[in-house]
């Protein structure tokens, strides 16, 4: 809900409902790895960027999906850079607090595990285009970059470039990724 502030009433009622229903079931959790809009906006640096048609940096946006419940559609707008270290901290902050509140409660000894998912289809695949340019993916890009390459030189004597240096190197855009 907030930082520090969770609320599993949901996650409570379905469990509740299905083992009213079938009291013997067993559980795998599936925990959606994204993050909540409070916290995309506490992090605009962590949010995930691509280049639109002009070359302009722009949040990537996902479409709305149906929320079946409630038989609307559920805004999806931006999502979190896996590289960002302030969402690897909440989300796995979130993860624990929420496994304490399983393992405290009645039905802990009825879920079997969890699957953990996050990106495209929930499989871990890159969200949207081939690039994200976000500043948390840049600063995680550029420290790989310096532990593979180490210096400026090795860097431009692979990437074949005078002009590339460790703290300005920038992934390929996709267009020259589909020539690879």
């Amino acid at each position: 809900k907030s930082p520090g502030e969770y609320d599993y009433r949901s996650f409570d009622k379905k469990v509740s409902n299905v083992l009213s229903q079938k009291p013997g079931a067993y559980f795998f959790p599936r925990l959606d790895l994204s993050a909540p809009d409070w916290w995309m906006k506490a992090h605009p640096g962590d949010i995930v960027l691509e280049r639109n048609a002009n070359g302009q940096l722009e949040p990537l946006r996902l479409p709305n999906e149906p929320d079946k419940v409630k038989n609307k559609r559920i805004p999806r707008n931006t999502v979190p850079c896996w590289a960002s270290e302030a969402w690897r901290r909440d989300t796995l902050a979130a993860i624990c607090r929420l496994i304490d509140h399983v393992e405290a409660s009645a039905c802990a000894d009825r879920v079997i595990g969890y699957h953990i998912a996050s990106g495209q289809s929930h499989e871990w695949f890159q969200w949207g285009s081939a690039v994200d340019w976000s500043k948390a993916n840049m600063a995680a890009y550029r420290r790989w970059l310096g532990n593979t390459y180490r210096t400026d030189d090795a860097l431009r004597k692979a990437w074949r470039r005078a002009d590339v240096s460790l703290g300005t190197a920038e992934p390929p855009a996709a267009a020259e990724l589909s020539h690879s």
